[in-house]
């Protein structure tokens, strides 16, 4: 994937996301610089992870190192 601000389908840009979370079901929430919390479903999870990742935003559940058991 090229390195991109912006993800298709998805309102915000990559600079304004601040940290993020994302669920077994493929729901991601994620916190804006602002400080306001939204959730995201993307119809391509591993995708939408990809980019937040290249883009540099913050994974919580590794930041923290929490562990998620999927059913």
């Amino acid at each position: 994937m090229v390195l991109t601000n912006q993800y298709p389908g998805f309102e915000y840009s990559a600079d304004e996301l601040k940290k993020y979370f994302s669920g077994a079901s493929g729901f991601f929430s994620i916190m804006l610089e602002n400080g306001e919390i939204i959730n995201h479903h993307p119809e391509d999870p591993k995708s939408f992870r990809a980019w937040l990742d290249q883009n540099d935003v913050i994974d919580v559940q590794l930041q923290a190192r929490w562990t998620i058991l999927e059913s």
